[in-house]
């Protein structure tokens, strides 16, 4: 058995039970979209990035990161449809999980992948928990985009498409794949790799190597514009700047140590099923596989050491970050494990390796749900005194903690008592000294922003009514939450 025959099987409908499974979990988390959309759109970027599109009227496509368009059109949309705010942020949440359903429904039963809805469905929920809440790193996205990019050119190859016609779109799947994030080129280029060391490539050797080339092309040229330009420049610096001398001292990374440890307490699922994967490849003697797949592992790993080097908490981001990897840990488990199991038995595994991961979604909820309860205490607090514009200093250590981070609260106390129907709506912010030097204003008509002061005329005053009325007050947080 190698990745062409199961492929080939696949077109019998083999394994379409399995697919079905992994359809069944995407709903599963759709249906949690529905159910947690306080807690995801109430939480850092979803508020911060809903806000901006009512107020500015367009998308908010950030470092260049395209693909994340399709999930902003829902609320895009549904601005110009002068929708409520409820709807827009309902909307907003599922967007995310009708495009990664929509995906696994195409792969399932449009271009008969079954293999990519496992592995999509594996993306989202082996190395998933707290990250679930926090819907807007654009990775995901783009690992989405990137599946539909490989079911489509096979799909192309096994109808005998003219290259002609398959290197185009080839080159503007692959490239908004890569664009959408920098970490979609690993898995890509990976995946891509896996399949020509097995043989598996549907496509004539002399279009794989065009291919190839273009895929590492669009990668280099992913890497340099990612080097020379905003956010993704500092990550990759970290990479190619790092001096030998640090790797000699890689295993006392804290994000080594922090990764080994929620592996042995969050993810043994994902462990398991890279080991077995790997085990099947070397009794199959499929060794170059085997050491491939380690290798890149490895490699992740070694990047994600390197980047996120003292990192030893915010379990939501670094999962984000960690959920690439499961595609690298599970292809040989979904290509070469899962054709050695009987059909029920596998289903059986399938259906319980989703249920036990969903639960731990599910566990997460409570995190993000004291999160919400502590904004809307606060925003009592604020009722209570008279106060529709707050400042919050001497934020302490447990403030600090149950926000888990706190620059999105300008936004999400506004749309939090929007959504409650309160008018003018209310909105705080925790300023250290500095900041307070820094970023205070005296004026009555601005709104003090994630990262910006935002005169109130330039708020969307169908959705927002904010109180021009008085200033901003200051209170030191352990003052305002007493009695």
């Amino acid at each position: 058995m190698s990745v062409s025959d199961f492929l080939d099987r696949q077109q019998g409908n083999e394994y379409k039970k399995y697919a079905v499974v992994a359809i069944c979990s995407l709903l599963v988390l759709l249906c949690g979209s529905f159910i947690f959309y306080k807690e995801r759109m109430l939480f850092s970027d979803a508020p911060h990035v809903l806000f901006r599109i009512i107020n500015e009227g367009k998308l908010q496509i950030a470092e260049k990161r395209y693909g994340s368009f399709i999930t902003q059109l829902f609320p895009y949309i549904g601005v110009q449809l002068h929708l409520s705010l409820k709807t827009l942020t309902l909307l907003y949440s599922v967007s995310f999980n009708i495009f990664f359903l929509t995906a696994g429904l195409l792969f399932t039963y449009r271009y008969k992948r079954y293999d990519l809805s496992i592995l999509l469905s594996f993306y989202l929920i082996l190395f998933v928990s707290d990250t679930y809440y926090w819907t807007n790193n654009e990775v995901h996205q783009g690992i989405t985009w990137l599946f539909l990019a490989f079911a489509v050119t096979h799909y192309m190859s096994i109808k005998k498409r003219q290259l002609a016609i398959t290197l185009p779109v080839f080159v503007i799947l692959f490239a908004l794949a890569i664009w959408t994030h920098p970490l979609v080129m690993l898995i890509a280029l990976f995946l891509w790799f896996f399949y020509i060391i097995d043989n598996s490539q549907p496509l004539p050797r002399k279009d794989t190597i065009i291919y190839s080339v273009v895929l590492i092309t669009l990668s280099f040229m992913k890497f340099y514009q990612g080097l020379h330009h905003g956010y993704d420049s500092g990550k990759i610096e970290l990479v190619t700047q790092i001096k030998p001398e640090r790797l000699k001292t890689i295993f006392a990374s804290q994000q080594l140590h922090f990764f080994a440890k929620s592996c042995l307490t969050h993810y043994k699922i994902l462990v398991l099923l890279t080991i077995t994967g790997i085990t099947t490849l070397i009794i199959k003697k499929k060794y170059i596989l085997a050491a491939y797949t380690a290798a890149g592992i490895t490699g992740y790993l070694l990047l994600l050491c390197i980047t996120y080097w003292d990192v030893n908490s915010l379990r939501f981001y670094m999962e984000s970050e960690y959920m690439p990897l499961s595609i690298i840990c599970c292809a040989p488990f979904v290509y070469y494990t899962l054709p050695q199991l009987k059909v029920k038995i596998g289903m059986v595994i399938l259906i319980c390796i989703f249920v036990m991961r969903l639960n731990n979604i599910q566990i997460s909820s409570k995190l993000f749900a004291d999160r919400v309860t502590l904004l809307q205490t606060i925003d009592r607090k604020m009722k209570d005194r008279n106060i529709n514009k707050l400042i919050i200093t001497h934020a302490d250590a447990e403030l600090n903690n149950e926000l888990i981070m706190n620059w999105g609260t300008p936004v999400e106390s506004i749309i939090l008592t929007q959504l409650s129907q309160q008018t003018p709506q209310r909105t705080f912010i925790c300023l250290d000294d500095q900041q307070l030097k820094t970023f205070n204003t005296s004026s009555k008509d601005t709104l003090l922003g994630c990262f910006e002061k935002i005169p109130v005329n330039h708020i969307n005053a169908y959705y927002f009514r904010i109180d021009t009325s008085t200033r901003y007050t200051t209170i030191d947080f352990e003052q305002l939450m007493r009695q």
